[in-house]
């Protein structure tokens, strides 16, 4: 197999998590479409875990601390405000939509994040 490369395995299990099959993934990592190698990587007894660390963070929107970028979003438009011109109301507003959009996919993630906290309902006693 050669060298193990972290790097590939990485976007292999992304890929995975994301939806692909294998092989697709193992293309888009980068192997070729005429090797298997892809398939002995996700093989390793620790590949299982990658995909699943991958979907947690696919699922809450590729980043685990959106604080300061809506912190961030919020000053710009502060500051493009201060403007007064329509440019800047115009950047402004597309800066408090974005962190809008971010601040709800805290709230979803965390709402998920709650809702996994018990059984799955079959397993309720009767």
């Amino acid at each position: 197999m050669g060298a193990f490369n972290r790097v590939r395995f990485e976007a292999l299990a992304k890929g995975v998590a994301g939806g692909a099959s294998i092989r697709a993934a193992g293309i888009a990592a980068g192997w070729g479409r005429n090797t298997r190698t892809y398939y002995r990587y996700a093989e390793r007894p620790d590949f299982p875990d990658a995909v699943e660390r991958w979907k947690l963070e696919l699922r809450r929107g590729g980043s685990s601390d959106l604080g300061p970028v809506i912190s961030d979003l919020m000053e710009g438009a502060q500051k493009a405000i201060a403007l007064g011109s329509g440019a800047g109301m115009a950047a402004a507003c597309k800066m408090l939509t974005e962190a809008g959009r971010l601040k709800q996919l805290l709230a979803n993630a965390e709402r998920e994040a709650a809702e996994d906290d018990g059984p799955p309902d079959w397993a309720a006693p009767d």
